[in-house]
């Protein structure tokens, strides 16, 4: 029985019999073979059965199908065919003894790149922008004609409600 053997870039591996003429591969639980990965499409490709083989296509998925390293819209596959659904790998098995020691390859690699929380400059670093660095700092006595002004603002408005409620008695 044709199947595929997929590994995803978690490194999880999944083998699928090909038991149907007609498959759908995609992220989303209405497809006949689901593969949990964020780079598949919901409804990624099909696989369907011909009378010459077994056509994968590709149906307009955002990060493509690959059939030995070759983007395709749609392609025969033959026996140990190495696929890519989006960053998924596989490899095709028609079910003969050729395809017994084929194993998927491994997933593409996967930058562990982050950002640092902390950065060292170097030695000998010198810094050549024309701006300075401008530094913080608090003037009291601004704080103070602020804090005033507040407060002035605070007087002037509960004078003026004082005002109107002895106006309307």
């Amino acid at each position: 029985m044709a199947s595929i053997n997929i590994v995803t870039t978690e490194g999880e591996e999944f083998a699928f019999e090909l038991a149907q003429p007609k498959l759908s591969i995609g992220r989303e639980a209405d497809n006949d073979i689901v593969i949990p990965d964020g780079s598949m499409s919901s409804h990624h490709a099909e696989i369907v059965e011909t009378g010459e083989g077994f056509q994968l296509s590709d149906l307009g998925s955002t990060n493509g199908t690959q059939v030995n390293g070759q983007r395709i819209e749609s392609a025969l596959l033959s026996d140990g065919d190495s696929i890519t659904l989006g960053h998924v790998s596989g490899v095709f098995s028609a079910g003969g003894a050729s395809a017994a020691g084929v194993s998927a390859p491994p997933p593409p690699a996967r930058s562990s790149a982050a950002p640092a929380s902390r950065s060292k400059t170097p030695g000998g670093f010198a810094n050549s922008s024309p701006f300075t660095k401008k530094e913080k700092v608090k003037d009291p006595k601004g704080q103070a004609l602020l804090a005033i002004g507040i407060l002035g603002i605070l007087a002037a408005i509960a004078s003026m409600a004082l005002s109107l409620i002895m106006r309307v008695n």
